[in-house]
């Protein structure tokens, strides 16, 4: 199970929370430094993989996370494999999101909640010249 703020959030196993609450897939890519046209990647798997968004670029290497809804692992794979020679890709992994980021992604929605507490808090206290008394 994962707790966020002291509340059980989620209980199951770790398969069962991946599934649930996870990303979907995290594709990460290896491209070849001597012969790889960055533009050429990016709007072929764009193309060819709906919903797959960048999350991480750095020099030759690039992620993507695409949700399990968009495309099943076994189209990735396809589309990976044929593009393997085209766009000048060393190699590739597939795999779905961790729990570590199934945990982010909790703690992160509880944090907006706090902040979507705080601000309601704070607007039954906004003075405004309409609700202004001034007493002597």
């Amino acid at each position: 199970g994962i707790m966020v703020g002291g509340r059980l959030r989620c209980l199951g196993s770790a398969q069962h929370l991946r599934d649930k609450y996870g990303n979907g897939y995290v594709i990460q890519l290896k491209l070849n430094p001597q012969g790889y046209n960055l533009h050429k990647v990016k709007s072929h798997i764009e193309l060819q993989l709906p919903g797959a968004v960048l999350t991480q670029e750095h020099y030759c290497n690039l992620q993507y996370e695409v949700k399990q809804s968009k495309c099943q692992v076994a189209d990735i794979f396809n589309v990976l494999q044929q593009a393997k020679p085209l766009l000048g890709l060393l190699d590739y992994a597939v795999h779905q999101t961790n729990l570590e980021q199934v945990f982010i992604n909790f703690a992160q929605a509880e944090k907006a909640e706090n902040v979507d507490d705080e601000l309601l808090c704070l607007e039954e206290y906004v003075v405004t010249p309409s609700n202004l008394q001034l007493s002597l």
